[in-house]
């Protein structure tokens, strides 16, 4: 990726005399296009790597995050680095990956409320009802890790039914329409973001599972469900 480390040329004129004293643990390298399974940049840096490792004879070998664990065996070597594939999600939103997202953003409603046609809500007022519309004003926003660009677009959920954002998400907080889920929702019921919606999310946001979970604030407690 021409970020960091060793070139084949420079590996290449390394003597055994500059290795003696180094105890060195693994020879690592990071693919720069596995999220692509049909890239020919997959094919060119195994065989590169390979050609690199060869100059540290008995060196265990790591080439690969969650993207080459899913290439295949012949990118996994000794070590693999499946990090956000331990979340459930991919650099590649949208792909069918067989992984179940585990991380879920949880924000009570702070308090309901019900528009008529022609109010509106949230800054700039971008959004005016065009019926009447319950909507519930929830305790997240951009601070806490929901991207700005939801606004109008992304969606939680109440018991798995989709309740859209209405307006901007602003730094505390965020409108949803709850008018077809009213059943589900009252002040200080959790409404749901992420989880199996992450690559959704993404997607809407124009943006990659990963600075969505980066993203996340310090604000948000975190809980560990079936941790010993």
């Amino acid at each position: 990726m021409n970020r960091l480390g060793l070139s084949p040329e420079h590996a290449a004129a390394l003597t055994s005399d500059q290795l003696e004293n180094l105890d060195l643990r693994m020879v690592m390298s990071h693919l720069a296009c596995s999220e692509d399974a049909g890239a020919a940049m997959n094919a060119a840096q195994l065989k590169r790597f390979e050609a690199i490792a060869d100059h540290f004879p008995g060196v265990r070998r790591s080439l690969c995050s969650t993207g080459g664990v899913l290439l295949g065996p012949d990118y996994h070597f000794d070590l693999v680095r499946p990090g956000i594939g331990l979340y459930g999600a991919t650099a590649n939103p949208g792909e069918d990956h067989g992984l179940e997202p585990v991380v879920r953003l949880e924000a009570p409603v702070l308090q309901l409320r019900r528009l008529e046609p022609g109010d509106s809500t949230g800054y700039g007022a971008t959004y005016v009802a065009d019926r009447p519309r319950l909507v519930a004003t929830v305790a997240a926003g951009y601070a806490d890790g929901l991207p700005r660009a939801l606004s109008g677009a992304g969606y939680a959920r109440f018991n798995g039914a989709k309740a859209p954002v209405l307006g901007r998400v602003s730094m505390d907080l965020t409108v949803l329409d709850v008018t077809d889920c009213e059943d589900d929702v009252r002040a200080g019921a959790p409404a749901a973001f992420l989880g199996a919606d992450l690559d959704a999310m993404a997607q809407i946001a124009g943006t990659l599972p990963y600075e969505i979970l980066t993203g996340l604030g310090r604000r948000a407690a975190r809980v560990y469900e079936g941790a010993a």
